[in-house]
């Protein structure tokens, strides 16, 4: 009977797997509904949006290192097989169906809706390619190094993809970027949807790109495969980081990470950090990293402490949110199948050391956010977008920088001096709030 308990427990772990329900739900993907901040005042965050930009579509700039499943009439798709190629364009994403500017303002602004507003890709344009990696290589002087015409040609895609880039800037009137990294079982489509809808409730400001990693591979090694192709996809992404802080057109970088992604986005910033610091170059001034926001991250705790905190990640961005819930049951699920101690995404206060929550309580530079008191069972684990409150403070982060705290627009509660929390119908009436201290 000895012989079978390993097989036993593998066969658990990988039914345990296949039951996870990642971040992607199949079917319609239904806007987000109103966050409170704008249910609580009476202005209107669309009143500034330019006369361009007041339709009912969304140009997503895109990059992909997913494999194309060939051309359609509406453009390239994209599956879940790896690329040694990175790839960009332009994706249209539309909000619903037959809707004029004016209903979905009103739509966006309202507690409940006429009608369900869904977000499709309608149409994909793949504008270039990087050469492939790992770099075509040569011998010279006993020596393994790049190829002369692989360092012409990432040269040359390098200068195309930051004229892109540029010319997409010009439509920005922040001249940010608001870039998002998906997480565990996604398809191509659905960052793109998810920073359209983040970018039209921000008002339409910054440039919305949505970085679509290898993800979604059906069956029970599924987990699996999303989690080597996270893996796989951080050279690709230290790469894109490297080209946006690069662009002088981009006034800041906000990177917002869900789930698995919040691992990927941790790497390349630590291996960026690392390369950087030894060659002497500052990474907070290079990558032009304003925040770095994560949602419900799912790894290990002390995978985390080890490998971002001792390297000083932290450091590399103006400040690092981390919204956390003891009540995201796919984190529990992520828990028990990896045996982990907790992942980074169900976090207490129980969980760090006194020297770590120290540290807390000196900087507004890291900050936990606890949704756990706002959170319904109904979205546990995308809490970020699906909870009217959690994505207030994603707003007041992302679009406004704020810092937590009354007297900076941001009322959460402060728990212990360490990590702040967000209650039920956060952030309130902030007109009222402001008059009253």
């Amino acid at each position: 009977m000895k012989f079978f308990f390993p097989h036993i427990r593998l066969c658990a772990v990988l039914f345990i797997t296949a039951f996870l329900s990642g971040c992607f739900e199949s079917g319609d993907y239904v806007m987000m509904p109103t966050p409170n901040l704008y249910l609580q005042s009476p202005a209107n965050p669309f009143a500034t949006v330019p006369p361009g930009l007041r339709n009912c579509r969304a140009d997503i700039l895109y990059v992909t290192d997913r494999r194309p499943q060939g051309s359609f009439a509406a453009g390239a798709k994209y599956g879940y097989h790896r690329s040694r190629h990175m790839a960009y364009g332009i994706a249209e994403v539309q909000f619903g169906e037959g809707l004029s500017w004016n209903k979905l303002v009103r739509a966006s602004r309202s507690s409940t809706r006429s009608q369900r507003i869904t977000l499709r890709v309608t149409r994909t344009a793949e504008t270039g390619r990087f050469p492939e990696t790992p770099a075509t290589m040569m011998v010279r002087d006993g020596e393994i190094v790049e190829s002369p015409k692989n360092v012409a040609a990432r040269k040359e895609a390098d200068e195309r993809f930051g004229a892109f880039l540029t010319g997409q800037l010009a439509r920005s009137s922040s001249k940010e970027v608001l870039l998002y990294i998906h997480g565990f079982d996604t398809a191509f489509e659905e960052p793109l949807q998810t920073v359209a809808e983040l970018w039209h409730f921000m008002g339409r400001a910054a440039l919305p790109i949505g970085y679509a990693w290898p993800s979604s591979k059906q069956g029970i090694a599924g987990y699996a495969y999303d989690r080597e192709s996270g893996e796989f996809t951080v050279y690709h992404l230290k790469q894109l980081l490297r080209l946006l802080g690069s662009c002088p057109e981009v006034a800041c970088i906000n990177i917002v990470t869900h789930s698995r992604g919040g691992d990927i986005v941790a790497d390349a910033l630590r291996e960026l950090t690392i390369q950087m610091n030894a060659s002497g170059e500052d990474p907070h001034a290079l990558l032009k990293i304003n925040t770095v926001l994560m949602a419900a991250p799912d790894f290990d705790v002390e995978v985390s402490s080890q490998r971002i905190t001792t390297e000083r990640v932290w450091q590399v961005a103006d400040r690092s949110v981390v919204y956390v819930s003891s009540k995201d049951r796919e984190l529990r699920k992520a828990s028990w199948v990896f045996n982990s101690t907790s992942r980074f995404g169900e976090l207490t206060p129980a969980g760090l050391e006194v020297d770590e929550l120290a540290l807390l309580k000196k900087t507004s530079r890291i900050q936990i956010i606890d949704a756990h008191s706002s959170v319904t069972d109904e979205d546990t684990h995308e809490y970020f977008k699906t909870n009217p409150a959690v994505s207030s403070d994603v707003i007041l982060v992302l679009r406004d920088h704020r810092d937590p705290g009354m007297e900076h627009g941001r009322p959460l509660i402060n728990h212990k001096d360490t990590f702040w929390e967000i209650h039920e119908h956060y952030p309130g009436n902030l007109a009222e709030q402001a008059s009253s201290k």
